[in-house]
């Protein structure tokens, strides 16, 4: 129980905090547009690219903002090398935020459901954790499957982190 009011009173934080930063600043709903997202993060001058990779990572816990919106902003504020560095490290770190607020939030959760107690839930389960490396960039590779629910997915597997990102 104590466990569970810890994990609600970090979701309220967080849902606290988006509220604010979506009503203290340019980035409120109804203004995320290409040129407002630029003139917010140019407004920080050198620190611009740590402002883009912050809203590039929070991008794959709200997923309302487009990736590939996001992708071109960044590509034209800082050029085709800079701008796939920050966009790379941003999506890095954003499937690493999810993967681990799936862990936190969600794999808990997951152990409870009787029906994954299968065996052959279990077996895929198991196969995930024992070859996540390997399930990661095969399925990176794949079209067919969306960046952030591979992401959410993978937390709430049995695969190891380093696995999960390495892969990524």
């Amino acid at each position: 129980m104590k466990m569970l009011l810890i994990k609600l009173l970090i979701l309220l934080f967080i849902i606290l905090g988006l509220v604010l930063v979506f009503n203290l600043t340019p980035l409120s709903i109804e203004q995320f547009t290409p040129s407002n997202i630029k003139t917010f993060v140019l407004q920080f001058g050198k620190i611009a690219p740590l402002i883009f990779i912050i809203i590039y990572t929070l991008r794959s816990v709200i997923p309302i903002i487009p990736v590939g919106f996001l992708s071109l902003i960044g590509g034209s504020l800082f050029g085709t090398w800079w701008g796939t560095i920050y966009i790379i490290t941003g999506a890095l770190s954003g499937a690493a935020v999810a993967f681990l607020t799936a862990r936190f939030w969600g794999r808990s959760l997951i152990e409870r459901i009787k029906w994954i107690h299968r065996d052959e839930i279990q077996k895929i389960d198991n196969q995930i954790a024992s070859k996540g490396f390997q399930f990661i960039l095969i399925i990176r590779l794949v079209p067919f499957f969306q960046y952030d629910v591979i992401n959410y997915g993978a937390g709430f597997s049995k695969m190891k982190f380093q696995h999960f990102f390495i892969g990524s």
